[in-house]
């Protein structure tokens, strides 16, 4: 038996997730018009990222600040340029340019 706390029917249950900013206050998790979630400011990752299958859609500039980008696959770059600030160190393998 389900039980439903202060509403009548369960699409009207609602839920917020809730982070914690810079200075330590919590704030609500912000979603996009496209359900997309919103974030600001800078994302630190502290560990590998996986992505298992489909893209990663980036609609604005990308800084890497330290450390290795490991390529396990292809990158495709649909449009516009890749700008180039610093070295690259090819370890192993080739880059082929189509164009």
């Amino acid at each position: 038996m389900n039980n439903l706390v202060f509403n009548e029917t369960a699409s009207q249950l609602k839920t917020i997730i809730y982070g914690t900013d810079s200075s330590g206050n919590s704030v609500p998790m912000q979603i996009g018009e496209g359900g997309q979630m919103v974030v600001g400011g800078t994302v630190d990752i502290g560990s590998a990222i996986t992505i298992g299958g489909g893209t990663v859609a980036i609609g604005s500039a990308v800084t890497i600040g330290g450390g290795t980008v490991d390529i396990g696959n292809a990158i495709t770059i649909g449009g516009g340029t890749v700008d180039i600030g610093s070295a690259i160190t090819i370890g192993g393998g080739t880059v082929d340019i189509g164009s």
